[in-house]
C-alpha cells in the first residue's frame, strides 16, 4: 500500500498533462489576441500621425518659398515661368550665398518611392537652378505623397480662379495647395489609407505693381465684456486705402489684435483672419488696459491702430441687492432679487457675485470679519450657522467684477430654527360668564423640520382680541395643551391663536395666523326675537353665489342664521345646493367676519336664477327666529370654468434646492381661457414658493410678491388659495399638449396626491386630481442644449425649446443614460419632414430595441422592435396623420406588456417575450425629419 502511494505521487498522469496544456494554450491564444489587437492600434495611430505630418511638411516647404517669388530677381525676369496643377517654377533668391536669384521647382518624382511597398506612394521633390540654369541641387521635401497627391489651383488677386495651368503667371495673386499622403505599409488586405491637408498661400511680392499705400484704419467699437476677464472689440473691415483707392477684401492679409497695459507699447494678441470681425482677449484684469486692431495687406502694410480702453464697469457700481430674504430650512435659506442694473441704471452684461455677511448683532457694518461666502450667478444661498440659542442677521451687496455697490437692508433668522404652529386649535365658554377654555397640540417640528421635542418647549402663547390678529395674549409656562381665559367681555366675538415658545425664548416662526379661530361669547336663552339682518347682498359664480349680511351684534345669545332660497320670488323651497336643501342652518362663528357675514352655496348648475333671503336664530329651545332679511337674487354664470390639466403625467424634478410639480393645462373651451386664481390641497408640510406658466415659463406667482396679485406673504401651505397673474390658457384644439405649469416647493413632493383648482376672473373653479410622481428624466430642451443625450446618427439638437433631428435621410438615433426595466415613458412629436418619428425603449445598441412611434404614410400608431439590427412590427392603431400637428405618444412598460397610449388614450397593448429585459431611451427618426418636446420617464409602470 505504501508502495503505491508512492507511485502515485511521483508525478502527472498523461490526461493531466494535456489538460494543463490546453488550457495554457486557451490563455496564450487570449493574450495574443489581446496583444496584437493593441499592436495594430498603436501601429494605426502612428501611421495617421506619419501621414498628417507629411502633409504639413510638404506645404509647410512649398508655402515657405512660394511666399518669397520675386524676392531678388532681375526686373527683366518672370515671377513665375510655369504654373501647373501639379507642378509650379518660379524666381526667388533663397540661397544667399549665390548670386541672383534661382530658379524653384516643385514636382512629385514620378518614380515613385521605391522604399516601401506602397506601390502609390511617392515624394514631393524640390529642384533649385541658377539664375543660368545650373542645378544647384535637388532634394526630397516629404515622403508618403499619394500618386496625384499633389494639387495646385491659382487665383488673381481678386480671388478668381485662373486657368490651370496658368497661361500668364504674372496675373497669379493667391496659390490654394492641396496635399494628399497615404500610409507606407498596410493591414492584411485592407486598402492603403490616405489622408488631405489644404492651405492657401499669399506671395508677398506679387504683382507686380508699386507699393500701395498703408489700408485704412479699422473702424473699431466696444470693448464689450462676456465677462470679468475678457473684452470682445468689434471692428468693420475697411475697404479703400489712405489714399483713397479701393481695398478690396482679396487684398487684405489678416488682422492684427494688439494688448497691453501701456497704450504706446501694445504686444500682438492675434492674428485674425480677414474674413473675421471682432475677437476676445482674455485675462484682462481689473487694471486699466487697452486693445487695438489693424489690418495688413496682402503686400504686408500694416494700417494704423484702431485702440480703445478696456475698464470692465468704468466707475459705475452695482445697484444694492433687493428683498433679501431669511429662512430656516435645515440651516438658514437665503433669497434675494437678482442685481440686473448699475447705479446709473444701466444694464450689468457679465456675471454678478453676491458678497454674504452674517452677525449675530443687529445693525452691523460688514467688515471682511463677517464674510461667510461668495456666491456667483445664482440668487440663494444656505448657511448653516453654529449650533446654539442666537439671532442671526444677514446683509449682502453686489460685486461685478472689481466694483461692489451697496449693500441690502438686514434680514435675520433664529437658530435653532423657531416651532412650527400648534395645530387643532378650539375653544368652549367656560362655566362662568367670561370665561373660555382653550386647548390645542403642540408642534412636533421646528420650521426647518427639525425634531422639537416635548421637553424643549417652554410655553405657549395664547392670542386673544375681539379684531382679528390682535396682539393681546397670555403667555401660558410649561408644555401644557390647555389654558381658560377669564375676564373676558361678554356678548363679543373672540378671536384665538397659538404660538409655541421653546427652550431659545423664540416662538413659532411665523405669528400663526393660519390657526386662529372665532368664538362668540353669548348668553342664556333671551325670550326676545332676534333682530332680522338689515340687508342681504349675493354674488353670482360658476356654480356658486357668495352671500353677505351684516352681522347681528345686538342680540347676546344669537346662535346663527337661516339661508332661505328658492327658485321663484318669495318661495324659498329650494334644493339642489351643496350645502342641502332650504333652509340651511350655519352658526355665527362660521360665517362672522368682523362685521359682516358670509357664506357660499354651491354645487349649482350655470345658469341657475336663485333667490334667497337670512333669518336670525337664538340659543333658546327651540330657537326664536327672526323675520327674514329683504330678498336678493342672482343667476349663477352661464360660461363655466374648463381648465384642466392635460394627460401627460405630473412629475417632480430636482430645482434649486427644492421640488418642482410639473404638468400641463388647457381648457376644454372652445375657444381660450384665463387662468386668475390657483387653489392647492396636498398632504405634508410642504409649502409652495412659486408659480410659472408658458413656454418659456414665467413666474405668475412668487412668495415674494415679485409676480401675482397677493404681495410678498412667504411661502403658502396646502389648502390657500393664489391669486395669480391672470394668463390665456389655450383650447385642446389650437394645442394639443396644453401649457406648461410648474409649481416650485420647498421640500419633496415625490408621491403626494395634488387636488389642483383653476379658478377664472369671474369665480369659476374646475380642476383636476393626480400623483405627483418622481421623474427619472424630464427634459423640456427650454435650456438651449441637449445636455444628457448622446448623439448614435443624425443631427440632433434643441432649437427653440424643442429637440429636432432635421437630417431627413435614414436612420437617426439620439440615447439617454438612464437603464430602466419598468417605466412611464412620454412626450410629445410632431413630424416636420417625412412618415417616421419614434421613442425607443430598452436599448442596448443600435441592433437592439423597442419602439414606438408614428407611420404618417400608412396613418398608423406603430409599437415593434429591433433585434439584430432585423426590425418586427409587432402591434398597430390607424388614425389619421398629418405633418406639423403635435402628438402624444406614452408607454407603459410592465415585465414584456406594453401599452401604448396615443393623444391620451390607450391604443395598444401588446406583450413581446423577446423584448430586452431593461436599457436605455431615446429617440429614432427614419427618413424623417421631426422635432420632439416635453419628455418625462418614471421609473415603473405608472398607469393613469
Amino acid at each position: 500500500m505504501h508502495s503505491a502511494l508512492r507511485s502515485r505521487t511521483g508525478g502527472f498522469t498523461l490526461v493531466e498533462l494535456m489538460v494543463v496544456l490546453v488550457v495554457t494554450g486557451i490563455v496564450a491564444a487570449g493574450l495574443y489576441q489581446f496583444l496584437f489587437a493593441g499592436r495594430r492600434s498603436h501601429d494605426v495611430n502612428k501611421n495617421a500621425i506619419e501621414m498628417q505630418q507629411n502633409a504639413r511638411i510638404a506645404i509647410g516647404s512649398l508655402a515657405d518659398d512660394f511666399r518669397h517669388v520675386s524676392y531678388g530677381k532681375d526686373p527683366t525676369q518672370p515671377s513665375i515661368r510655369y504654373a501647373g496643377p501639379d507642378s509650379i517654377v518660379f524666381i526667388a533668391d533663397i540661397v544667399l550665398e549665390v548670386p541672383g536669384a534661382e530658379v524653384i521647382s516643385y514636382h512629385l518624382d514620378p518614380g515613385g518611392d521605391p522604399d516601401t511597398p506602397n506601390p502609390d506612394d511617392t515624394i514631393l521633390m524640390k529642384s533649385v537652378a541658377d539664375s543660368g540654369g545650373t542645378l544647384l541641387y535637388a532634394s526630397p521635401q516629404s515622403y508618403g505623397i499619394a500618386t496625384g497627391g499633389l494639387s495646385l489651383s491659382y487665383f488673381n488677386g481678386s480671388g478668381v480662379p485662373l486657368p490651370n495651368p496658368v497661361p500668364q503667371p504674372e496675373q497669379i495673386g493667391e496659390l490654394a495647395v492641396e496635399v494628399t499622403t497615404t500610409e507606407p505599409r498596410r493591414w492584411k488586405q485592407q486598402p492603403y489609407g490616405t489622408m488631405t491637408l489644404s492651405a492657401t498661400i499669399y506671395p508677398r511680392n506679387l504683382p507686380l505693381s508699386p507699393a500701395r499705400s498703408r489700408p485704412s484704419t479699422p473702424d473699431c467699437s466696444g470693448p464689450t465684456f462676456p465677462n470679468c476677464s475678457s473684452a470682445t472689440l468689434a471692428w468693420e473691415t475697411p475697404i479703400t486705402n489712405t489714399d483713397g483707392t479701393d481695398l478690396p477684401l482679396a487684398e487684405i492679409s489678416h488682422f492684427n489684435v494688439y494688448f497691453g497695459y501701456d497704450p504706446e507699447d501694445l504686444s500682438l494678441n492675434a492674428r485674425v483672419a480677414r474674413t473675421i470681425n471682432e475677437w476676445t482677449v482674455s485675462d484682462v484684469g481689473c487694471d486699466e488696459s487697452y486693445v487695438s486692431v489693424t489690418c495688413v495687406s496682402r503686400s504686408g502694410v500694416e494700417s494704423y491702430q484702431c485702440r480703445r480702453t478696456i475698464n470692465v464697469t468704468g466707475s459705475a457700481t452695482p445697484k444694492a441687492p433687493a428683498g433679501l430674504w431669511a429662512q430656516d430650512s435645515s440651516g438658514v435659506k437665503l433669497s434675494w432679487t437678482a442685481v440686473t442694473e448699475f447705479e446709473n441704471d444701466e444694464a450689468i452684461t457679465v456675471p454678478v457675485d453676491y458678497v454674504v455677511h452674517r452677525d449675530t448683532s443687529p445693525g452691523y457694518t460688514p467688515s471682511p470679519d463677517t464674510e461667510i461666502a461668495t456666491v456667483t450667478g445664482s440668487t440663494g444661498y444656505l448657511d448653516v450657522p453654529p449650533l446654539g440659542c442666537a439671532t442671526y442677521y444677514y446683509r449682502l451687496c453686489a460685486r461685478v467684477c472689481c466694483a461692489e455697490g451697496d449693500y441690502s437692508p438686514e434680514a435675520s433668522a433664529v437658530r435653532p430654527s423657531p416651532p412650527r404652529c400648534p395645530t387643532d386649535l378650539a375653544a368652549s365658554m367656560g362655566m362662568e360668564e367670561g370665561e373660555l377654555t382653550v386647548w390645542w397640540t403642540h408642534p412636533t417640528q421646528r420650521e426647518d423640520l427639525t425634531d422639537l421635542p416635548l421637553e424643549e418647549i417652554q410655553a405657549t402663547w395664547v392670542y386673544y382680541d375681539t379684531i382679528p390678529g390682535g396682539a393681546q395674549y397670555a403667555a401660558i409656562g410649561g408644555n401644557g395643551t390647555s389654558t381658560t381665559l377669564t375676564g373676558l367681555i361678554g356678548c363679543k366675538t373672540y378671536y384665538l391663536r397659538a404660538r409655541t415658545v421653546d427652550s431659545c425664548g423664540h416662538p413659532s416662526g411665523s405669528q400663526c395666523y393660519g390657526n386662529e379661530i372665532t368664538v362668540p361669547l353669548s348668553s342664556p336663552c333671551d325670550p326676545a326675537v332676534p333682530g332680522a339682518p338689515s340687508y342681504l347682498s349675493a354674488e353670482a359664480y360658476d356654480q356658486r353665489l357668495d352671500l353677505t349680511w351684516p352681522t347681528n351684534q345686538e342680540d347676546c345669545d344669537l346662535y346663527g342664521y337661516r339661508i332661505h332660497y328658492g327658485h321663484l320670488s318669495g318661495i324659498y323651497d329650494g334644493t339642489g345646493a351643496a350645502e342641502g336643501a332650504s333652509p340651511v342652518e350655519v352658526s355665527a362663528a362660521e360665517v362672522t367676519v368682523g362685521g359682516q357675514c358670509t357664506f357660499s352655496l354651491t354645487g349649482f348648475p350655470a345658469c341657475t336664477a336663485v333667490f334667497l333671503a337670512v333669518s336670525a336664530i337664538d340659543r333658546c329651545d327651540p330657537p326664536h327666529e327672526s323675520d327674514l332679511s329683504p330678498e336678493a337674487s342672482e343667476t349663477t354664470v352661464c360660461s363655466p370654468c374648463n381648465i384642466q390639466a392635460s394627460c401627460p403625467s405630473w412629475v417632480t424634478t430636482p430645482g434649486g434646492g427644492h421640488a418642482d410639480l410639473r404638468l400641463e393645462i388647457y381648457t376644454e373651451s372652445a375657444g381660450e381661457e384665463t387662468l386668475a386664481r390657483l387653489l392647492g390641497a396636498w398632504s405634508g408640510p410642504a409649502r409652495i414658493l412659486e408659480v410659472r406658466y408658458g413656454r418659456p415659463l414665467v413666474a405668475i406667482w412668487n412668495a415674494d410678491g415679485s409676480a401675482g396679485e397677493d404681495g410678498a406673504v412667504g411661502p403658502q401651505p396646502s389648502g390657500v388659495e393664489l391669486d395669480l397673474d391672470d394668463v390665456t390658457v389655450p383650447a385642446w384644439s389650437d394645442e394639443t399638449d396644453g401649457q406648461p405649469l410648474l409649481l416650485v416647493f420647498d421640500e419633496d413632493v415625490r408621491d403626494l396626491e395634488f387636488d389642483l383648482t383653476f379658478k377664472d376672473p369671474l369665480g369659476g373653479s374646475c380642476g383636476s386630481i393626480a400623483v405627483a410622481r418622481g421623474a427619472a428624466v424630464f427634459d423640456d430642451f427650454d435650456d438651449g442644449d441637449i445636455a444628457g443625450w448622446t448623439v448614435r446618427s443624425g443631427t440632433w439638437s434643441s432649437d427653440m425649446g424643442e429637440l429636432y433631428q432635421s437630417n431627413a435621410s435614414g436612420s437617426r438615433i439620439l440615447i439617454g443614460s438612464t437603464e430602466l426595466a419598468d417605466l412611464t415613458y412620454e412626450g410629445k412629436v410632431k413630424i416636420v419632414n417625412g412618415t417616421m418619428p419614434y421613442f425607443i425603449f430598452r436599448y442596448t445598441d443600435d441592433s437592439n430595441f423597442s419602439l414606438m412611434g408614428l407611420r404618417s404614410n400608412s396613418n398608423i400608431v406603430r409599437f415593434g422592435r429591433f433585434r439584430d439590427g432585423s426590425w418586427t412590427e409587432l402591434a398597430t392603431y390607424s388614425t389619421p396623420l398629418s405633418e406639423n400637428v403635435w402628438y402624444n405618444l406614452k408607454v407603459v412598460l410592465s415585465g414584456n406588456t406594453a401599452r401604448v397610449f396615443f393623444d391620451c388614450n390607450q391604443v395598444i397593448e401588446h406583450t413581446d417575450n423577446l423584448m430586452n429585459p431593461s436599457g436605455k431611451i431615446g429617440f429614432r427618426t427614419y427618413n424623417t425629419a421631426a422635432r420632439f418636446d416635453d419628455v418625462r420617464c418614471q421609473a415603473g409602470a405608472q398607469l393613469p
